[in-house]
């Protein structure tokens, strides 16, 4: 593992994925990936040799300290994502479905040019080919950008479309594939699914997002930590630095102190549990109604067995 203070003048690992953004944000030339991208990757390259570690969840059998300078790098790497998502939400090819928020006039990387950045700096892409087998639809793995509603589809929702690739870092979730959704009417509500303020989201092109550097000022917005989510082979890990554990209502209320949870019954979210999950596990809600402005669940945590994992179990 490398120690951070070895990197140089940048003794703030999260100071070169912030550079980054905001030199590809600024780049107005015609070679997007040979300028910037390229040019880029050894720089990256030292960077995420310090943060090898994140590649497995922290445990007792693989103890690493988690720290707010990491976490802060792993989120200007995520925005510095989202403005090359933009740019694929801006393609002629895009659902046009839902319009776009606004104009983009930024630079637009080619999908096999963000799959070889990214490998290049030790990420695993999924789903990188637009059209798919239909393979099960899973919310840790797949945003939703579009949803078809077939009456004459019998089985559990699937994917059927990437619109963009996805991306692991080990056993790190970096970026979920943008995704078309075949499912029954009713498993999920198109209307909701599709355009509910997306949260732990920074910028999309065509749909209201939100994250914990909203309303903060240029320089505070880049001390916002990176949510971490984890499949661990056994189980999903959504959140996992998150204070209040999801699922029993018991072990949820006794992560509280006594007197934040009599401000939790003063002033209540609103939300069921399942809600709550739904809402942590898609980053939006996709089938409940309620206003998306209704619950936070950034310190929401949940991590249910896989289906096969769990029967066993049972």
């Amino acid at each position: 593992m490398v120690d951070l203070e070895e990197l140089g003048d940048d003794s703030q690992i999260s100071q070169q994925p912030q550079r980054l953004c905001g030199e590809f944000q600024g780049y107005r030339g015609d070679a997007p990936y040979s300028d910037v991208l390229l040019p880029w990757i050894p720089r990256l390259q030292r960077v995420l040799a310090a943060l090898q570690p994140y590649r497995a969840l922290n445990t007792q059998g693989h103890p690493y300290p988690v720290t707010s300078e990491a976490l802060c790098c792993w989120y200007a790497l995520s925005r510095f994502n989202e403005l090359v998502l933009k740019g694929f939400e801006s393609s002629p090819d895009f659902y046009q479905g839902i319009p776009q928020r606004e104009t983009w006039r930024g630079s637009v990387v080619a999908l096999d040019e963000y799959v070889v950045f990214f490998e290049a700096l030790g990420f695993a892409a999924f789903l990188t080919e637009g059209g798919l087998a239909p393979e099960p639809f899973q919310p840790f793995f797949h945003e939703i950008v579009e949803v078809v509603e077939d009456p004459l589809w019998s089985g559990e929702p699937v994917t059927e479309h990437a619109y963009w690739p996805g991306l692991m870092f080990g056993q790190m979730l970096f970026s979920r594939a943008g995704v078309r959704v075949r499912c029954r009417p009713g498993d999920l509500n198109k209307t909701v699914a599709e355009t509910s303020r997306l949260h732990f989201t920074y910028w999309r092109l065509r749909r209201v997002t939100e994250d914990l550097s909203h309303g903060w000022g240029h320089n505070s917005q880049w001390s916002t930590h990176f949510r971490r989510d984890y499949d661990t082979g056994d189980a999903f890990h959504f959140n996992v630095d998150g204070r209040h554990p999801l699922g029993d209502e018991g072990a949820y209320r006794a992560s509280f102190t006594p007197g934040d949870w009599k401000r939790e019954e003063r002033y209540p979210d609103g939300l069921t549990m399942q809600e709550r999950i739904e809402l942590l596990i898609h980053r939006s809600f996709v089938r409940s109604v309620k206003s998306d402005g209704e619950g936070l669940p950034y310190d929401h945590r949940y991590s249910p067995l896989k289906p096969e994992k769990a029967n066993r179990a049972g």
